[in-house]
């Protein structure tokens, strides 16, 4: 310290020690006036954008492949040989499920791009195969290569099977991906043809292939056991590079990314941090079993059919439980309401809140059959009766996190429910890397971020790029959801002031 101050002088050094903190508080004010600048979902008017930036942000990751292969045939992007550059917490490299209609290894139709809608983490290999993709560039966030060798903390990320975890626990360089079908003759194996791939990586590689009972994508496929490589049939593979953020800028810089190759940026918004929607739940002492049959009581009495009735249904709840509240002690921890009987004046708010909504938006409510229609009242009833047994604190928490369908309707043959918007993976998953980001540490990240596409822009201007929100499957910090959200649309904007930034409809609302 004393060689510090002889060599540049007291005054100087208090200069260098109030800058830096000065610093930082200078790129906070620099990206927080984004948080201001998120747009409400937008229509879809595709033609608008000819000639600039194209941006369509989601909410579950699959569902940027109708914007890809869309903009694929309006001849925006090459229909063949694309580089992905995949900002992401996760590698979403698993499989996709062989069924009737998938085009298989072969451009697909516009009816056929439903098919290969199946699941969040498949749609790279999805697009893979069809040669709409030739690499891929995989950039993982710098709080993920820290947690590597922490033990429980590194399992990445994109299946409950073990073998697809020792596979993602390999993903730390460059190697080949190849992809195939594959014949399966046993349960373990699975039955019929099957998507398979490998790993090729310094002369050694393995092959997975995906086990089903039957021939739909569902929560419970899994990955077989590492399969012989000479099962896989191959019909073609892509390069993938895994790069962290200093590792990808200086890639770039070094030529790694050549002037004709064909990029599209692919974000998903939990590559700032991945936390589960139930640990709030849990610090509020509402535990997974009343967060089911919460969701039972929902998913009997309300069916919303589309994302505006999604985000009606939403709101439907929200103002029961701000009714049953005004029965509540606000400082209190104890039930709402104890007896088994409601009071007069619940009764009668509740009840109002029912009679608005079945004159103004009955069509979110279930279909009832003339011989269950006296049920009805009771299945209100005892919804708002389940409700009352919270506390005031609890239902609160209950309204900040929300209310929404367990998967978009985009969705390949997927059955969504409503129920309280949680996510997919339980507390404490053992499939996660979780991790909670401070704003500066969001704010360096967007910067990096912001680097790493204006380098590869100014390589090969950026035509195509992509967003996931991933608030549906309950990844993204949904505290810093607007200010990570907002940076990203500016650094695109950066790119192109005129950039048409799509928000698709089937957004859930920002909580």
């Amino acid at each position: 310290m004393l060689a510090v101050f002889r060599k540049i002088g007291y005054q100087q050094f208090i200069l260098v020690v109030c800058a830096v903190p000065c610093l930082w508080f200078l790129a906070v004010v620099r990206f927080s006036h984004w948080v201001k600048r998120v747009d409400h979902p937008t229509n879809r008017n595709l033609s608008s954008s000819t000639g600039h930036l194209r941006v369509a942000i989601v909410e579950e990751h699959h569902e940027v492949l109708q914007y890809w292969f869309e903009a694929a045939e309006e001849g925006l992007i090459p229909k063949e040989g694309n580089t992905l550059v995949h900002i992401d917490a996760h590698s979403d490299l698993a499989p996709a499920v062989l069924i009737e209609g998938f085009p298989k290894f072969k451009w697909p139709t516009k009816k056929q791009v439903k098919y290969m809608m199946q699941e969040n983490d498949n749609f790279i290999q999805v697009a893979a195969t069809t040669r709409f993709l030739k690499r891929l560039i995989w950039i993982v966030p710098t709080w993920l290569k820290k947690l590597e060798g922490q033990p429980g903390k590194s399992q990445e990320i994109d299946s409950t099977a073990e073998n697809e975890r020792k596979i993602n626990s390999l993903l730390k360089s460059s190697f080949i991906l190849h992809y195939g079908h594959f014949q399966g003759h046993s349960k373990k194996e699975g039955f019929g043809k099957q998507m398979c791939f490998c790993r090729e990586e310094n002369d050694s590689e393995v092959c997975l292939a995906m086990n089903r009972e039957n021939d739909q994508p569902s929560d419970e496929m899994e990955y077989n056991p590492l399969i012989e490589i000479k099962k896989c049939t191959k019909v073609g593979s892509f390069p993938v590079d895994v790069w962290d953020e200093n590792t990808a800028l200086k890639r770039i810089q070094n030529g790694r990314i050549e002037e004709d190759e064909h990029i599209i940026v692919d974000i998903d918004e939990d590559y700032w941090g991945v936390e589960s929607p139930y640990e709030a739940l849990v610090k509020y002492s509402i535990t997974q079993k009343q967060i089911d049959l919460l969701g039972d009581h929902l998913s009997f009495l309300l069916c919303p059919k589309n994302s505006q009735q999604e985000r009606m249904a939403d709101r439907l709840v929200r103002d029961l439980i701000s009714v049953i509240q005004k029965g509540c002690q606000s400082s209190s921890n104890v039930h709402c309401h104890r007896k088994k009987k409601i009071d007069a004046s619940m009764e009668t708010g509740t009840n109002n809140v029912l009679s608005l909504y079945l004159r103004n938006q009955k069509n979110l409510f279930c279909d009832v059959k003339k011989s269950d229609i006296l049920k009805f009242p009771s299945l209100w009833n005892a919804t708002v009766r389940f409700l009352a047994r919270f506390s005031f604190k609890q239902l609160e928490i209950l309204k900040k996190t929300g209310f929404c369908m367990t998967h978009s309707w985009k969705t390949f043959n997927s059955t969504p429910e409503f129920q309280c918007c949680v996510g997919l993976n339980p507390p404490n998953s053992p499939i996660l890397s979780y991790h909670t980001p401070t704003v500066l540490e969001i704010t360096s990240s967007l910067w990096q971020v912001k680097s790493i596409i204006s380098q590869i822009n100014h390589i090969k201007p950026v035509s195509l790029a992509t967003v996931a929100r991933s608030i549906r499957d309950g990844y993204t910090p949904r505290k810093y959801l607007r200010y990570i959200e907002s940076g990203i649309t500016e650094i695109f904007r950066g790119l192109d002031p005129l950039a048409h930034i799509i928000f698709d409809e089937g957004l859930l609302q920002l909580l």
